[in-house]
């Protein structure tokens, strides 16, 4: 990575207002439990595509508020990478800033009355983000990104997504898709089938983004990813690789591993998990 890249991605990491002062706020989510009725395990990884110099994904997970994220630079549109971040880095910030808000001290927040919202401002807000990055030098004219989140509250998630960064549930014998298929197939002038976005976050007209609530059981997980990863697998591959490993993070990193093998594109998957409360118990 080049010392313009090293110092144009610190830039985007300070990019946005300033931080405000952090309360003393327990998580959202008790550590890595679900109210008792079930544990939550998240798991991350992300890797640049073959022959690739920069990863143009991006993702996140922050356990306390129980938020998952997932970015994608658009293809074909410049600094795609710096797109990405952010997005993921505005879009933390402000829910975080909520439970900073609205916690009373010493109580975890309960999200729910507020997570749909959130999420959908925190959208909007990331899209002004991105396009004031644009505009200012950080990034450039005309840099898009997809973007997928998931935000865990008691009982299951709120999950919303702009562009083709899908969301799916897992369950025991399959996998239902969530969100994130903004896109269409599209023939070009000499008979080439292409897929094209038809929703991404900047470089364009602000795209709405509605929340929606997935009751989540035992057993069941949420996977993010990028289409790096569900475009080169298939269904059944995205589910067995997904739930073939007892560890969340040793789980996304076969999904990415298995991606990059068939797509020369950069490929990122975040799974939560959702585990009895009494398979970890001693």
């Amino acid at each position: 990575m080049s010392r313009e890249t090293v110092a144009r991605l610190a830039q985007v990491q300070r990019h946005g207002p300033e931080p405000r002062r952090r309360l003393d706020v327990p998580p959202l989510l008790p550590a890595g439990a679900l109210h008792g009725a079930f544990e939550v395990a998240f798991g991350a990884a992300s890797a640049a595509g073959p022959n690739r110099l920069e990863n143009q994904d991006a993702c996140l997970i922050d356990e306390d508020l129980g938020l998952c994220l997932v970015a994608d630079g658009v293809g074909g549109r410049p600094r795609g990478a710096v797109a990405s971040i952010v997005a993921v880095n505005n879009v933390h910030a402000a829910v975080r800033d909520v439970a900073d808000l609205y916690a009373a001290p010493g109580q975890a927040l309960d999200l729910r009355p507020f997570a749909a919202a959130t999420l959908r401002l925190a959208f909007e807000l990331v899209h002004l983000r991105v396009m004031e990055a644009a505009r200012s030098g950080i990034g450039a004219p005309g840099m898009a990104t997809t973007l997928a989140a998931a935000l865990v509250v008691e009982g299951g998630a709120w999950v919303v997504a702009v562009g083709d960064s899908r969301i799916y549930r897992l369950e025991a014998y399959g996998l239902c898709l969530l969100a994130g298929n903004d896109c269409a197939d599209t023939v070009d002038s000499v008979g080439r089938t292409r897929r094209c976005l038809t929703r991404a976050v900047g470089g364009g007209p602000p795209a709405r983004a509605v929340p929606e609530f997935v009751p989540l059981q035992a057993g069941e997980s949420l996977l993010l990813c990028s289409d790096g990863v569900w475009d080169a697998l298939s269904p059944m591959q995205l589910h067995n690789l997904a739930t073939g490993q007892a560890d969340a993070g040793l789980a996304a990193a076969a999904l990415v591993a298995a991606a990059r093998v068939v797509s020369l594109d950069d490929a990122t998957a975040v799974i939560t998990r959702c585990v009895p409360a009494e398979s970890k118990r001693p």
